[in-house]
Formats: structure tokens, C-alpha cells, sequence
């Protein structure tokens, strides 16, 4: 479990730095610094989960486009084929906990940045660390989804990302038949319910310490949702 999310972290990684503006390298004091900066700056109201505004002026939550390149580096083409073992869910639709994990992906890489601006430490990818703040991300997603305004764009969007994401699986000729021993990572549950990590969902979001270490803000567009509270305490309140 903790090498499956080890990779998904280093993924994350390697994508935030062009999407996001910050440099992997150490740099000089001045980068450092602005790196800091400006990963606290995404990190604040959430910034780094959502793509501007609407021609309505409506903020456009879970839309950022680091979200969909890394549902697809990890989801579609990376060794792993999550994507290929379960088609029916994937070619159709982006699931909810797919969404909630890579912005939860970002929120620790966002915070290693925060914290001393070189990638150099970043914190442990751990259900302890980690798993209240994916809840609470998911829960928020849930809550966009059910909103009159918000949900039918969110909902078309995730099918829109399933099937450039699919489009670009095919291209890459990706070969699912060496990895046939991972399929026991994916699992549906009842109807139409997935759980992305069964190799580190049920035990990265099982018990969780009541101490969060990271810092995050939850709070969803309010111009619609009201604010969620936190399952658990946490240091700083970051905003959706």
C-alpha cells in the first residue's frame, strides 16, 4: 500500500511543478521562497482544486487541469491499468473517490512545497497524515455533485475527462495482460459505488488519528455550498 501511494505521490510530484509554477530543484533562496509562496497561495481557499470562473462568474470547483492529467498519468496509463481492469466504470464516468484521492495527492505535495519551497521533504502520504483530509475532500465532492448549479457541470465534466482520459489509454497501447495479478485493486461496490484504493483506500481512509498534520482549508464555493466542518481537527482551514 504505502508504494502504491508512494507512486501516485511521486506522480503528483512530477506534474505539479508545471501546472502549479514551481520548480522541483532546489534553486536559490529567492525561488525557494517563491515557491513557498506561492504553494501556500494555491493552498489557501483551495485554490490549487479549482479552474477560474464560469462565464456566469461562478467558480469552477474540482476543474483545475492538474486534476485530469493526473487521473489520467495514474488511473489510464500508468502500470497499474485501474482504468482497463474496470471499463465500465472508467470509459464512462471519473469516480468521485478518483477525484477526491488526487486532490488529495496535491494537497501533500502542495504542502512539502509550503513547508520549505524544494520538494526536498515532503510529508508521509499516510492514512494518518492524510486520511481525514481525503473524507472530507470526497464529501465535498459528494456535496457539488448534489448542488442544482454546480452537480450537472460537475457531472459532465468527469464524463468528458473518462473519455479523453480513455482516448488517450488507447493511444498509448497500454497492455493489460502483464499486470492481470492487480486486479484484485479495483472493486465495485453495490450499484454503481468505487473504491479506488483497495490496495490503500479502506486502510488509507480507515482509522484516523484525530491529529492532522498536514494544513488544508475545506469549504466548498459559497456563492452555493454552505462550509463543511472537518472531520477532524486540523492545524489551518484550507477552502473548496
Amino acid at each position: 500500500m504505502s508504494t502504491w501511494r508512494g507512486e501516485l505521490k511521486k506522480t503528483a510530484l512530477n506534474i505539479v511543478c508545471t501546472f502549479y509554477d514551481l520548480q522541483s530543484s532546489s534553486g536559490g533562496g529567492d525561488l525557494i521562497a517563491q515557491a513557498e509562496r506561492i504553494a501556500t497561495a494555491f493552498l489557501h481557499k483551495s485554490m490549487f482544486l479549482r479552474g477560474g470562473v464560469n462565464e456566469n462568474g461562478k467558480t469552477r470547483n474540482f476543474t483545475h487541469p492538474a486534476l485530469k492529467h493526473l487521473i489520467i498519468d495514474f488511473f489510464y496509463t500508468s502500470t497499474y491499468h485501474i482504468a482497463q481492469q474496470r471499463p465500465d466504470i472508467f470509459h464512462q464516468h471519473i469516480p468521485f473517490q478518483c477525484l477526491a484521492l488526487v486532490g488529495t495527492a496535491y494537497n501533500c505535495v502542495l504542502n512539502g512545497f509550503a513547508k520549505d519551497g524544494r520538494s526536498k521533504h515532503m510529508p508521509l502520504f499516510s492514512g494518518k497524515n492524510y486520511g481525514s483530509i481525503y473524507q472530507s475532500i470526497l464529501g465535498l465532492v459528494q456535496k457539488t455533485s448534489s448542488d442544482s448549479y454546480h452537480g450537472p457541470r460537475l457531472q459532465r465534466q468527469l464524463e468528458e475527462w473518462a473519455q479523453d482520459a480513455w482516448r488517450v489509454m488507447q493511444a498509448a497501447d497500454v497492455n493489460i495482460e502483464k499486470h492481470n495479478h492487480l486486479e484484485w485493486t479495483v472493486t465495485k461496490v453495490g450499484d454503481d459505488v468505487f473504491q479506488p484504493l483497495r490496495i490503500g483506500v479502506h486502510a488509507y481512509t480507515g482509522v484516523v488519528d484525530n491529529a492532522v498534520t498536514a494544513s488544508v482549508d475545506h469549504e466548498v464555493d459559497v456563492e452555493a455550498l454552505p462550509t463543511e466542518k472537518p472531520r477532524t481537527p486540523i492545524r489551518e482551514s484550507t477552502h473548496f
